[in-house]
């Protein structure tokens, strides 16, 4: 039986798509699901179409126009606590709006009438009169997915809270200069960050707005395998408020960075990169190391687990185990030294694996010693970098150290084990 797909277009909605197995379940699943979004505001009439159709498609191309479930747009509910606006968008034009809400999807002229920004771009700063910027628009497509990070394992990627984001420049080296070099200035001055994520077709949900954390350089691999240096940024998603009025952002953006600052400070060694592989000048040796830590951004978390467990199991581990996905309490793989080398035999081992984009701090590396065993040596593994602070925090002299091991580390060593072959 062919399945049917219903998509609802409206002024005040971009897009809706539901599938069921005949037209009548389709267009009622989308009455449905319209009736449960719960608009955040009161409808006006005149704002407003007086009805809205359901036009739905076969898969096979066949299409049935439904008119009998068709309901009046002021029955939609609303949300009496939010901006005191009757609608979302400001005077006529129903591509300007006055706020963004959290979780909630946008057309690229939306953001671009709304914000006052430009139509294409990753960072999209809007500039006052006097040429300071007002507030910035950041767009990113950073889904985690299998098939994102076999086409490009660099891809922007959101973690917990955390967007790691690349500035801007395709080729080449990039430049902290023009637009990426806007992004720094919310350091000294609260710039509200507007942060969306493309879904596609040029729609966009709305993630909240965004906190600086810290910036630093990185190598990366091009599609013709030449090394290129460029900017990362590393940006915290705050999803509250859950609305954000436009004309209310910079107020609310100085007031949260405030509180952001007050209870997770980060000092100037929490914001710095340290590199912990042997420094090389050789190109080559370079490109050949970065080769092998972008292949091992490809994996999904779970899998580059059990990569480990091979790469400890190849630099002479034995009973190496990966604990299970959830509920770990922190610690991803147990292994133990070989009874063959006089010094450490039977040390036991634990370690938290972590295939990141982002950076790891000293409150990661705290956490991590407190969830290990009194009789356990410590090794954080990861695919991103390290701060100059956890690298501090892990070599705390009134503390049982914890070993460290970054992308480029560990690049050389699964190029020696030979683990990826």
């Amino acid at each position: 039986m062919p399945k049917f797909t219903v998509t609802l277009s409206a002024r005040v909605f971009s897009r809706l798509r539901v599938q069921a197995d005949n037209h009548m379940d389709a267009a009622k699943q989308a009455r449905n699901r319209l009736l449960a979004m719960k608009p955040a505001v009161r409808w006006k009439r005149s704002d407003c179409v007086e009805q809205m159709d359901f036009d739905v498609e076969r898969e096979d191309g066949d299409s049935e126009f439904i008119e009998d479930l068709d309901f009046e747009a002021s029955t939609l509910p609303f949300q009496r606590a939010l901006p005191q606006t009757s609608q979302p968008w400001r005077g006529s034009n129903v591509n300007q709006l006055e706020f963004f809400k959290v979780g909630e999807t946008y057309s690229n002229d939306q953001i671009r009438f709304s914000l006052d920004v430009e139509n294409l771009g990753g960072i999209r700063p809007a500039l006052d009169a006097q040429g300071h910027v007002r507030h910035v628009a950041i767009m990113t497509s950073g889904e985690d997915s299998g098939k994102m990070r076999a086409e490009n394992p660099y891809r922007d990627r959101i973690e917990a809270n955390v967007l790691t984001y690349t500035a801007q420049g395709r080729t080449g080296d990039q430049e902290l200069t023009g637009r990426n070099k806007r992004l720094v200035e919310q350091y000294t001055v609260p710039i509200p960050f507007f942060g969306f994520l493309n879904i596609g077709r040029q729609i966009y949900r709305f993630l909240g707005l965004l906190e600086l954390l810290r910036h630093y350089q990185e190598r990366q691999v091009d599609s013709r395998g030449n090394l290129r240096t460029v900017w990362l940024f590393e940006l915290r998603i705050h999803e509250m408020p859950e609305v954000v009025p436009i004309a209310g952002a910079a107020a609310i953006s100085a007031s949260l960075l405030e509180q952001s600052h007050r209870t997770h400070p980060l000092g100037t060694s929490e914001r710095e990169i340290v590199s912990l592989a042997s420094p090389s000048n050789n190109e080559a040796t370079l490109a050949t190391a970065e080769s092998v830590r972008m292949r091992l951004l490809e994996f999904a978390p779970y899998d580059f687990e059990h990569f480990i467990k091979l790469v400890l199991e190849r630099s002479g581990f034995v009973q190496v185990s990966v604990t299970r996905a959830t509920g770990d309490g922190g610690i991803d793989a147990n292994a133990y030294v070989d009874e063959g080398n006089e010094f450490f035999a039977g040390t036991h081992l634990q370690a938290q694996v972590k295939r990141w984009r982002h950076a790891v701090g000293s409150p990661e590396i705290n956490n991590f010693r407190g969830a290990l065993s009194t009789t356990a040596k410590g090794v954080f593994i990861t695919t991103s970098h390290f701060t100059r602070a956890a690298l501090a925090e892990a070599r705390h002299g009134s503390k049982p150290s914890i070993a460290l091991i970054d992308g480029d580390k560990l690049a050389g060593i699964v190029i020696r084990t030979e683990a990826l072959k």
